[in-house]
């Protein structure tokens, strides 16, 4: 953040408390004067009137409902902005990697056709960008991938500027190890002062854009939007809190009247009343006690009144340890009883938490907040990141300089993990809880005694326990009976006509195509396969699919099924028959290798799904080879191998979607990064064509061409 930018932050927040104070001020004395106006009786009248309007008015609860709901969804609507502006604002001088980001124009350089630039009408070039139009970046792409007229954005001294590429000047004397680029905004009749090198680009434009947006955001990163802003939340909290206040007042004296059938208004909220005194000029006994009474109702409303009433008032441990839950504050009383078995534990209790502690070394500390429990533990929460714990690192906070690893115990297996980690302090510590294969959930109420050792491994704060254990770790762990269940899974999904298996760290997909089929996660001691079905088709018993599609994680597989018996396993691998008519079901008996179902695409099947473009590249090489006099074409299941008699000259296959050639070559002599040539002589495969081009660009096809037609 710069030095203006911070100077102009810290004057609104200046201003922001200052005119807060001041609104705060003016809002209390109107209020402290309307509550004594309505209990000294002067708007009775005017209070009856609008109480028997209100009662004869129908009351419509839609309309209500829809004036809080669009009120709620300006509020997000304005949050969600202002987070956003703030994101864009504080993220412009990071780089942008593989999501995209996004940037305010801020003139208008690039709005107009100038008439100088004919190449704009030439080429139908027509993605100009107005000012405060809000603009989509995306990553840069390769050097030698970047074309003439791309819109590119660039760094130069403090700022960024979006222009064309008009020009580009290949490596020469002056600049041999570099490309220039020469860029010029479409409104302008003159290119930019200085060339621009690849290293100062940060971002490609490809013509996505949202009009006039940027000027919001513009002014919601300004110190006026950050003022307005908290203006708006000022008002949202403490408008709904004076009206309260004064509607309880309302209600106090149409109880008084006689209006209200419920008096219990009147001991929960009592007014003091003022008498209203009616005097002439000879009375002045009169007028003197009129004015005692009026004092003393002063004195009471500076003493009583507050429209805040005890908003924010700050709730000691112990009171905050009664408003918890049944359940979490099972989860204390578990948590305590734990920490008290450690050998010469000493327990302290402060004013807002709870500390427990060894000697002097601290073991523990329990805060509440809200109804949420917290434990602080003196351990690197780095090595703690797993779901199971979820530490979070306040080695900044002062306060837990000794402990700074902070846990939010959000449920019962939590909670386990954290009993477990306790151990270190003793051998013999008792932990009651339910021993269960598929929910490790703790149970303050069971009485099953586990006794946790102390971890081998000297010096490490807590041992590795709870580290999440891989895919293949599961499986081991699994039950002879559904380590049957899987590998029955996996054999009839390896028959299913071009399946692709690909193992993560966590789990094992399979693919047909670009199609995902199947995925199986072990959780626990369970098997979970996932499927692209619609869960409702499927909610019988003999399935029981559920919907989690809601899971981003899931994507395509949005249907969930825990494998529990062998009758549900044999009703999922009956759905696989759509994807072939002569899947067998059963597992052979002397096993099998799914390596060996597997059936590897040919080169023939890969040409047919490359794209349109690519495959033209592809034919373009062939092509120019087949001219050549004396080359021979061999075409094997997987590449196309040109040899001149017994001598090698190249090899083209495809892997995945892109082109590969294998040029016998040496490769030290296509060193530039426009030829994209890689050494590859390590690879016995490819000894007799040690240089190996990716064909990515019709730019890279023409270089590849033209070192066929210099060396063959």
């Amino acid at each position: 953040m710069q030095t203006l930018e911070t100077y102009n932050l810290v004057l609104c927040i200046i201003v922001f408390t200052a005119l807060t104070a001041l609104f705060t001020w003016l809002i209390t004395m109107l209020v402290k004067n309307a509550l004594r106006i309505i209990g000294a009786g002067l708007d009775d009248e005017k209070i009856k009137q609008e109480y028997l309007a209100e009662q004869n008015k129908k009351k419509d609860k839609f309309l209500d409902t829809c004036n809080n709901a669009i009120l709620i969804l300006m509020c997000v609507l304005l949050a969600c902005l202002l987070v956003f502006s703030l994101y864009a604002r504080f993220t412009e001088n990071a780089k942008v990697g593989d999501i995209p980001t996004v940037k305010v124009v801020e003139t208008g350089s690039m709005a107009i056709k100038h008439k100088d630039n004919t190449y704009l009408e030439g080429h139908n070039l027509h993605n100009q960008i107005e000012t405060f139009d809000l603009v989509v970046l995306h990553k840069l792409p390769a050097e030698e991938d970047l074309q003439l007229y791309d819109i590119v954005v660039y760094k130069t001294q403090d700022y960024y500027i979006i222009h064309r590429i008009i020009a580009i000047e290949e490596p020469n004397a002056q600049h041999p190890n570099e490309r220039w680029f020469v860029l010029r905004g479409d409104a302008n009749n003159r290119s930019d002062e200085f060339p621009v090198r690849y290293s100062q680009m940060c971002s490609i434009y490809r013509g996505e854009s949202i009009p006039f947006v940027g000027a919001f955001v513009m002014f919601m990163q300004s110190p006026a939007g950050w003022l307005c802003f908290l203006l708006v939340i000022f008002a949202v909290v403490a408008l709904p809190i004076v009206e309260r206040k004064l509607q309880q007042a309302i209600e106090a004296r149409l109880a008084i009247m006689g209006l209200l059938g419920n008096t219990q208004a009147v001991a929960e909220q009592p007014v003091e009343t003022v008498p209203v005194v009616v005097a002439t000029v000879a009375e002045s006994d009169a007028d003197d006690e009129q004015i005692v009474e009026i004092d003393q109702q002063d004195e009471q409303d500076d003493q009583q009144t507050n429209i805040f009433g005890n908003f924010g008032e700050r709730k000691t441990f112990a009171e905050r340890l009664e408003l918890l839950s049944e359940e979490k504050r099972g989860w204390y009383d578990h948590l305590v009883y734990v920490l008290m078995q450690i050998p010469s534990i000493r327990q302290s209790r402060a004013k807002y938490h709870e500390l427990y502690r060894q000697g002097n070394k601290p073991v523990a500390k329990i805060v509440l907040r809200g109804k949420s429990l917290y434990v602080y533990l003196p351990v690197n929460a780095s090595d703690y990141q797993g779901i199971q714990y979820g530490f979070e690192d306040v080695s900044h906070i002062k306060a837990y300089a000794k402990l700074p690893s902070e846990c939010k115990v959000t449920s019962r297996r939590r909670l386990k993990n954290l009993l477990k980690l306790l151990a270190k302090y003793g051998d013999n510590i008792n932990i009651d809880f339910v021993d269960d294969d598929d929910d490790d959930v703790v149970d303050t109420v069971a009485t099953t005694e586990v006794a946790l050792t102390e971890p081998q491994q000297e010096g490490s704060i807590w041992s590795n326990f709870g580290e999440r254990k891989t895919f293949d770790q599961r499986i081991e762990l699994l039950s002879e009976e559904r380590k049957g269940w899987y590998n029955r899974l996996v054999y009839v999904l390896m028959q299913i006509p071009s399946i692709r298996q690909s193992r993560a760290k966590y789990h094992e997909l399979y693919r047909q195509g670009n199609k995902p089929v199947a995925k199986i996660v072990v959780r626990g001691k369970s098997l979970y396969v996932y499927l692209p079905l619609d869960a409702s088709n499927y909610q019988g018993r003999q399935f029981g699919f559920e919907d989690v599609s809601h899971v981003k994680a899931h994507g395509k597989l949005t249907s969930e099924c825990k494998v529990t018996s062998e009758r549900k396993l044999k009703n999922i691998l009956k759905l696989f028959a759509k994807y072939g008519d002569k899947i067998k079901i059963d597992l052979p008996a002397e096993g099998f290798d799914f390596y060996k179902l597997r059936k590897k695409l040919t080169l023939n099947q890969k040409l047919y799904r490359l794209p349109k473009e690519r495959k033209a590249r592809f034919k373009q090489i062939v092509k120019a080879m087949e001219q050549k006099e004396g080359v021979t074409r061999w075409q094997s299941k997987n590449c196309i191998t040109f040899k001149d008699g017994h001598k090698p000259l190249l090899k083209i296959t495809v892997k995945g979607k892109s082109v590969c050639v294998y040029l016998a070559v040496d490769p030290s002599l296509y060193t530039a990064p426009k030829y994209g040539i890689k050494d590859v002589s390590h690879v016995k495969a490819y000894a007799d064509y040690p240089a190996m081009c990716k064909v990515t660009s019709d730019r890279r096809l023409n270089y590849v061409l033209q070192i066929i037609n210099e060396k063959f």
